[in-house]
């Protein structure tokens, strides 16, 4: 028993004398700052959003490639060496007393406290937009005025334009969506003295929509370059001040108007979309497969009244989705699937084979769900199955 201290004392011994720990430690420090970089630099520069996890993940996995080539290799002013292993201690050298703690112990584990504690909440950072979808309640929306980046001063009524135009697209959702008016927000930013909306920063909008109660704010900004026009925004969390996204349009000056519908149109888009999801069955929140959000409420409507049965307003409701968005392919889907339902066999093969012929556009688990209602009208009873089998290997709690 008295072997294992010392041997645990020579191995912690010999990790120093060959510089894994410090070289450890370099990484670690190294890795989060990349990690930073990468989250802050990625929604500007609209890089994927999976690229942040690709980073964390190429980290975690350099790290013991980083600590077994310390261990074997040491940079010396010849070049990289190989370390050679020292001589076993003699019984003078191997003495049984505690060793003093050196002030790098501590410096380093320190670091690598600081880098866990910093990065826990990168790597397992729950957007809090997921809870607000998740609860019942209503998100509580402020749009700051949009920041004249121009140079030119016959744009800055377009600040205010820009925001009042958001805010009227969200306020058509009050069910869903609760908007903070202008005038609160824009006397909040004037009381921090704010008067030219250029200088608005994240950090201010994010401290004026803590005071309206709103979880997220709409932050964005004009940039022309000739006659070029590029209208920006973001959606960020006024807690946290995380970007959940960014929408961009440019066009010619003159079709102002249109970019700011264009603008307002994704904005909202995007915010009662993210809502309307989280009506369905956790197992059925997937992505709707549709930009219209009148569209996705038509559907919502329609799986809940198949759901009950009734499928003549199923089928209704399916095809006012199909009216609004014909790209609908989930809508077309479910209403060969309603029309199977209701015997009408000659009009489900139709709409069948028209999600079929986009069965590629679509996640994995609706083109099985397409495939396997296809089956039904061109296949054999055991190729359907197969398709089922399938689907069932993705998600084994499907009826």
């Amino acid at each position: 028993m008295a072997g294992k201290p010392n041997k645990l004392s020579r191995f912690w011994h010999e990790l120093k004398r060959r510089n894994v720990i410090r070289v450890v430690a370099m990484y670690a420090g190294a890795a989060y700052i990349i990690i930073e970089l990468v989250s802050n630099v990625a929604e500007p520069l609209h890089f994927p959003d999976w690229i942040a996890t690709l980073v964390i993940l190429l980290m975690i996995f350099g790290f013991p490639v980083i600590a077994i080539l310390s261990w074997i290799f040491d940079i010396t002013p010849q070049g990289l060496k190989k370390t050679e292993p020292t001589e076993a201690p003699d019984e003078a050298g191997a003495g049984s007393g505690r060793r003093k703690l050196k002030l790098s112990d501590v410096i380093i584990a320190m670091l690598v406290v600081v880098i866990c504690i910093l990065l826990y909440p990168k790597i397992f950072h729950v957007n809090r937009l997921e809870r607000l979808r998740l609860s019942d309640e209503r998100i509580a929306v402020a749009v700051m005025p949009f920041q004249n980046m121009t140079n030119d001063t016959s744009w800055n009524i377009w600040q205010s334009g820009l925001q009042f135009n958001v805010i009227t697209a969200l306020s058509n959702y009050s069910s869903e969506l609760k908007v903070r008016d202008s005038e609160s927000t824009n006397y909040l930013i004037r009381n921090e003295g704010i008067r030219n909306y250029a200088s608005l920063s994240p950090d201010l909008a994010g401290m004026v929509s803590k005071k309206l109660d709103a979880h997220v704010f709409v932050f964005g900004n004009i940039v022309k370059s000739g006659s070029t026009i590029r209208l920006s925004a973001q959606l960020i969390d006024a807690e946290t001040e995380d970007s959940y996204r960014s929408f961009q349009v440019d066009g010619n000056e003159k079709d102002i108007l249109f970019l700011i519908d264009s603008l307002s149109t994704m904005v909202k888009n995007s915010l009662i979309i993210t809502r309307l999801t989280y009506e369905l069955p956790p197992g059925l929140r997937y992505h709707p497969l549709t930009n219209s959000p009148e569209a996705y409420r038509y559907y919502l409507y329609g799986d809940q009244a198949r759901s009950r049965r009734d499928y003549e307003r199923a089928k209704g409701m399916f095809s006012q989705a199909l009216a609004i968005d014909s790209n609908f392919v989930m809508a077309t889907h479910m209403l060969s699937a309603t029309c199977v339902n209701q015997g009408l066999y000659e009009e489900a093969l139709q709409w069948s084979d028209k999600a079929y012929e986009k069965r590629d556009q679509v996640p994995l688990k609706v083109k099985l769900l397409i495939e396997q209602n296809h089956a039904n009208f061109y296949e054999t009873p055991l190729e359907k199955i197969g398709y089922l089998e399938q689907y069932l290997e993705i998600d084994d709690l499907y009826p």
